[in-house]
């Protein structure tokens, strides 16, 4: 198994939490930046938490025009 395909403890109980709670998951920065392309917005550089180490922010912008 490739050290990026493990699940962490902590993705694991917010992606069980998420689908508990909200019939959602947790997603990769990539499926997110993905969904912000399709909605016409230029995804930045995914953000790590410093104080979770597998949580983070993908925020895009809306490009002007």
């Amino acid at each position: 198994m490739d050290v990026s395909d493990e699940v962490s403890q902590i993705s694991g109980l917010m992606d069980l939490f998420f689908a508990m709670t909200s019939a959602a998951g947790t997603y990769s920065p990539e499926e997110m930046a993905e969904w912000q392309r399709v909605a016409g917005l230029r995804p930045r550089a995914p953000m790590r938490l410093r104080l979770v180490r597998d949580a983070g922010v993908q925020a895009a912008v809306k490009p002007r025009g």
